[in-house]
């Protein structure tokens, strides 16, 4: 595999540590990104949007509560998800 230098500041460097799992090199951090990296089309980010800005502004209609437990479990299906 070539080699390649590549400069970023130290705030995406530490994001990038922050993201690695243990062991993961940058390379494999910056993959992963790239391998998941989803484009929204138009009207996603006309709706996600819209969701942000209800939030931002204290409207909560669209916005369900849960547990820690529960929200602990999804992230776990979704990392797991992700790893596959």
């Amino acid at each position: 595999m070539l080699n390649k230098t590549i400069r970023v500041s130290k705030e995406v460097h530490d994001l990038l540590s922050g993201l690695a799992r243990k062991n993961d090199s940058y390379n494999d951090v910056i993959k992963r990104l790239i391998d998941n990296y989803e484009e929204f089309s138009d009207e996603q980010a006309e709706f996600y949007n819209n969701e942000i800005e209800q939030v931002d502004n204290g409207i909560f209609e669209n916005v369900h509560e849960i547990s820690l437990s529960e929200l602990e479990e999804r992230v776990s299906k979704l990392e797991k998800e992700i790893e596959k």
